[in-house]
């Protein structure tokens, strides 16, 4: 498996470009470039993923972290001022499933701040099983976290299995009140 660590990248295109299994991605520095890190291939078939941890990406074009696969840890990384902060999206016939982006733990959270759209967008049909947990930022042009369908309109259920996100009324640094679908867990 490769291991790719401890770069200095200043990117025209794509900073870092993994197409193996069970890939260690950490500790990388990234400026600029279409995206960041890109990570592709048949993970389906191995059952092993691939580890994106403790990289730092500033102004990558479009993704600073983009995921056409499944398996991947995505944790500890910071992203600065990119289009996307964290996307994942299927990949011609493969599938981009059982994805875990940030989880609670020391420096296990990603931090994405100032993406201009999204800072995490994923992009696939009902039944995927993605896991997006304790990440943060600040001043993302878009939602924190958007779930969209491929070709909306056309999928029977919507991604989340067409649960929709909770109307939040009111927030504060200790409590939220709103409403949520009654089938949002």
């Amino acid at each position: 498996a490769a291991v790719i660590e401890a770069n200095q990248i200043s990117a025209e295109g794509i900073g870092i470009e993994n197409h193996s299994t069970g890939a260690t991605i950490a500790g990388n520095y990234i400026y600029g470039g279409t995206r960041g890190i890109l990570v592709q291939g048949d993970t389906e078939g191995t059952g092993i993923g691939n580890l994106i941890r403790g990289n730092t990406i500033f102004e990558a074009e479009q993704v600073g972290v983009y995921i056409l696969n499944d398996l991947n840890l995505v944790i500890g990384n910071v992203i600065h001022g990119s289009g996307t902060g964290i996307g994942i999206e299927n990949f011609l016939s493969l599938g981009s499933s059982e994805n875990v982006i940030g989880r609670e733990g020391e420096n296990e959270a990603n931090q994405i701040f100032d993406s201009e759209f999204a800072a995490i967008e994923n992009v696939n049909v009902e039944g995927s099983q993605n896991e997006f947990g304790a990440n943060s930022g600040a001043g993302n042009g878009g939602k924190f976290i958007r779930l969209k369908a491929d070709d909306p309109g056309t999928e029977p259920v919507g991604p989340n299995g067409g649960i929709k996100p909770p109307a939040v009324a009111a927030a504060s640094k200790t409590q939220a009140g709103g409403t949520a679908d009654p089938e949002a867990v």
